[in-house]
């Protein structure tokens, strides 16, 4: 899962490019100590495919350095059929990788803001 030992020795689990073209990197205590504490039917693959073939991405608009991702998924959670959302929250970074922050399943997005502005829209992604 980890690309390369370089970035293994950096403490990432994963490094990869986005959506938008971004590199981005989840590191392992953010993904132990942040995001499996809470949400422990999250994996990093789920994480990962959440970055690499968001539906949406939007900018906080408490935050522009912050960047939510949304993808629609089948939910994790064992036993489940329904459909629910993973939401991977990125911030901007002046080193190699933006840096994942948080991740979470949210249920309904009619309680997510878009104020600060839809970055990346894969239904239109490619259309002029």
């Amino acid at each position: 899962m980890v690309d390369g030992d370089r970035k293994n020795d950096l403490g990432y689990i994963f490094t990869s490019i986005d959506c938008t073209g971004r590199h981005v990197a989840l590191k392992r205590g953010t993904f132990a100590e942040k995001i499996l504490k809470k949400h422990r039917e999250l994996t990093a693959e789920l994480i990962k495919e959440g970055i690499e073939f968001a539906h949406i991405v939007a900018r906080d608009p408490e935050d522009s350095r912050r960047r939510s991702y949304y993808r629609i998924i089948i939910n994790p959670v064992e036993g489940r059929t329904d459909f629910t959302n993973i939401k991977v929250v990125v911030e901007e970074t002046k080193d190699e990788y933006d840096e994942i922050v948080t991740a979470h399943l949210v249920r309904h997005l009619k309680t997510e803001k878009s104020e600060g502005g839809i970055l990346y829209d894969a239904g239109f992604a490619g259309k002029s």
